[in-house]
């Protein structure tokens, strides 16, 4: 299994604790379980980002950017653990792109 909590004391993206209340779950997550594209998008519209720009900033994270394996690639990083930063940041990528609204 992968150690999902690398930076931050939080299962996924931070939101627990942090961007949403405690009680606080969108339809999505209480459906699948983890953070998906919806949670990040009920986010930026409760913090007041304007529609248009929330979902270029949305789509951005989306994409599997070459630079990101380039950087842990070039990390001083032992192997296993650039495996793992990379699996989970597919794991986070494959949630991302999930809209259980069908949004996208």
């Amino acid at each position: 299994m992968i150690n999902t909590k690398l930076h931050v004391n939080d299962s996924y993206f931070a939101l627990n604790d942090g961007l949403f209340s405690k009680d606080y779950q969108t339809k999505s997550f209480e459906t699948n379980g983890y953070y998906a594209y919806d949670d990040f998008y009920e986010f930026a519209m409760k913090i007041g980002v304007l529609e248009t720009r929330a979902l270029r900033i949305l789509e951005f994270f989306r994409e599997n950017h070459e630079m990101t394996h380039i950087l842990l690639e070039r990390s001083f990083l032992n192997d296993s653990t650039k495996k793992e930063y990379v699996n989970c940041h597919l794991d986070r990528l494959k949630a991302l792109n999930y809209s259980y609204s069908k949004r996208i």
